[in-house]
């Protein structure tokens, strides 16, 4: 598999491989080590690679970290390497504890669609990180939906004060500075780590398949 794999590399048609396999016939194995053993090769270095899935439990990140480490090459993996989650789902992990560190600023947390959205994500990880045998199925509908409006429009409102936040910047870099060297927008960067994307090589993430 991993002469396939280089085979497909270097006739480049389309920069898009499927492999369709069963499992255990060792995919994730032979892609992983082909990334690693040849990301900063002088053939490959300036190649992106992306590896997609539907599941992202099945999305390797760890593994190819664990990689890089067994080669003494973590610091590359950190630099490198992003896994792009959906935004809502990020805002949900990290919002609040962003707001309780005092990290985002007054002047977005006033703000009304702030409030309503981080109701909302506190109410939303009470409810996940109860126990199973506390869960019922009105409850799970109820928070469904409030998680459908965190996506719908709660993360949405959210990127918009971003992008008024930012507007006082002209250039995509110098936001970027901004997010990266500024404590006023670090926050943005923790929240969403995706800004950072451009500056990566080997990018993991999932494609939505709900409207098939």
């Amino acid at each position: 598999m991993q002469k396939a794999i280089e085979n497909f590399c270097k006739k480049r048609e389309n920069g898009l491989f499927l492999l369709d396999m069963p499992t255990g016939f060792g995919k994730t194995y032979n892609v992983l080590e082909f990334i690693a053993e040849n990301y900063d090769t002088d053939k490959y270095k300036k190649t992106n690679f992306f590896f997609v899935t539907t599941l992202k439990k099945n999305l390797p990140f760890e593994d190819l970290r664990e990689r890089f480490k067994q080669k003494n090459k973590e610091q590359d993996f950190e630099k490198k390497c992003i896994l792009i989650e959906a935004n809502a789902e990020k805002v949900i992990e990290n919002i609040d504890s962003l707001y309780k560190s005092g990290k985002i600023p007054k002047r977005i947390t006033s703000k009304d669609q702030f409030k309503k959205l981080l109701k909302n994500v506190q109410t939303v990880c009470t409810y996940r990180n109860r126990d199973s045998q506390f869960k019922d199925e009105n409850i799970a509908s109820m928070i469904k939906n409030i998680e459908t409006s965190i996506q719908e429009t709660g993360e949405p409102g959210l990127r918009s004060l971003i992008i008024e936040e930012l507007s006082i910047f002209k250039t995509p870099t110098q936001k970027l500075k901004a997010i990266r060297t500024d404590d006023e927008y670090k926050w943005i960067g923790e929240l969403y780590p995706a800004v950072f994307s451009r500056d990566k090589q080997i990018y993991f993430l999932t494609i939505d398949r709900s409207e098939e």
